[in-house]
């Protein structure tokens, strides 16, 4: 009877011991299912993040073009080049500022940071545009044509006294081009009390009449005249600035033209007047207001198609005297 007991007690412990060694295994099983889950998440996550990463940062420059391709100029002229870039992302850039710009042969051309080429003698030269260890090229034949005739334009401008214009020299070549020389060619104005004329084409109007423009390069040259008018009017000013007046009291007004070659003149008395809301605010032909009720309203100077303006503020009348009576 006693070992029919004790058996049984060994039993139920040893189940006992199965049941919490089972337990336990689950636990341990679901604590690695999750851990192995978190970090399955975990990965993909840094797999994302990682690849956002990267998708932003591979974008790279994978190739350089210089264009004109090949082109040909005279011994003596300029050309400018431009590089484009091209990225794995598949778009494209003007790199023409940021490029590293390089002559291959500098007795036959040179060039700038900008990519702007010389031609200093006959021959070829590779003209190349490198960024990183990106780089593009194309040929440059520098030519023997000579300079033949040129053109400055715009031919016979007319522009008013104080205003400037802007002039273009054309050389044309032996061989039948023709290339823009204005930063080559030295230019004079042949009456400087009329006009007058920069290193790089820029006329300014000085002085009412006419005067020769010449661009000149070695013994060849060429020109057009440039007219000066009178000055015209350009902006009207009208004084005083936002001025404020009681009902019933006046403010008189001053047009100043100012024009082209910088001087001012009184128009007050040729101007036309106007008052924007003559409830308001009347205006005689002198440009003197009359405030008639309270608000504002916009006075406004015009002469042809140029004009100024101001607001006018109109208070409510104030107290002005008294007068008491009888007199004695």
């Amino acid at each position: 009877m006693r070992v029919k007991v004790a058996g049984r007690i060994f039993f139920n412990q040893l189940l006992l011991c199965l049941m919490r060694e089972s337990i336990l295994k689950v636990h341990l099983t679901m604590r690695l299912f999750v851990t192995f889950g978190l970090l399955v998440t975990l990965t993909a996550c840094g797999d994302v993040g990682g690849s956002s990463t990267k998708s932003q940062s591979s974008v790279s420059l994978i190739s350089v073009v210089v264009t004109p391709a090949n082109p040909s100029i005279p011994n003596g002229v300029t050309k400018q080049f431009t590089a484009s870039g091209t990225y794995s992302d598949g778009t494209t850039k003007d790199i023409t500022s940021t490029v590293v710009w390089i002559s291959g042969t500098t007795s036959v051309a040179t060039v700038n940071s900008s990519g702007l080429v010389t031609g200093v003698s006959v021959g070829t030269s590779t003209i190349t545009a490198t960024s990183g260890t990106i780089s593009g090229n194309t040929t440059l034949t520098v030519n023997s044509a000579v300079l033949q005739s040129i053109s400055v334009s715009p031919a016979n401008p007319s522009i008013p006294k104080g205003l400037t214009q802007q002039f273009t020299a054309t050389g044309n070549y032996s061989n039948g081009t023709s290339f823009d020389i204005t930063a080559q060619v030295t230019w004079s104005s042949g009456t400087t009390s009329v006009a007058t004329i920069n290193a790089n084409g820029l006329g300014t109007a000085v002085g009412v009449g006419t005067s020769t423009i010449t661009a000149t390069s070695g013994a060849i040259s060429g020109n057009t005249t440039l007219t000066v008018t009178a000055a015209v009017l350009q902006t009207i000013s009208v004084t005083p600035a936002n001025p404020s007046i009681p009902k019933g009291l006046t403010q008189q007004f001053t047009a100043t033209g100012n024009y082209s070659d910088g001087t001012s003149q009184n128009l007050t008395s040729t101007v036309t007047w106007t008052s924007g809301t003559t409830s308001v605010a009347t205006l005689n032909s002198s440009g003197l207001a009359t405030g008639v009720g309270v608000g504002t309203s916009t006075i406004t100077a015009t002469s042809g198609a140029i004009f100024g303006n101001t607001t006018l503020t109109v208070s409510a009348a104030v107290l002005q005297s008294i007068t008491v009576t009888p007199v004695t």
